[in-house]
């Protein structure tokens, strides 16, 4: 028996080396990026590849510039305040005679 999750095909086959065919066929067609994905990329890249692909370059760069920007911004916001909370943490404890473990970083 053969079950596909993301379409919900069920069958029943009689013959096992059909039976290991269309396995091996799912398996196949199932495993990374879609074909349709892929036929998609094709064009993008036979496009750009016809013309000139220093305009499709500088989008991609300029793109992955702003997201790892704003991923910077948004970390700096989170590790900022723990980095003062340790360092406020590690003044109380020293003025108040408790013993810690420093932390390095």
């Amino acid at each position: 028996m053969i079950y596909y999750w993301c379409h919900y095909i069920w069958a029943i086959v009689k013959d096992e080396g059909v039976y290991k065919k269309m396995e091996e066929y799912i398996q196949i067609n199932t495993m990374g990026v879609s074909r349709e994905a892929q036929l998609r990329a094709l064009k993008l890249l036979n496009v750009v590849l016809e013309g000139n692909a220093k305009p499709f370059f500088q989008f991609g760069y300029a793109t992955m510039r702003y997201r790892w920007t704003r991923l910077k911004q948004v970390l700096s916001l989170i590790v900022l305040p723990y980095r003062n909370y340790l360092v406020n943490i590690a003044h109380f404890t020293k003025h108040s005679n408790i013993l810690h473990q420093p932390m390095h970083g």
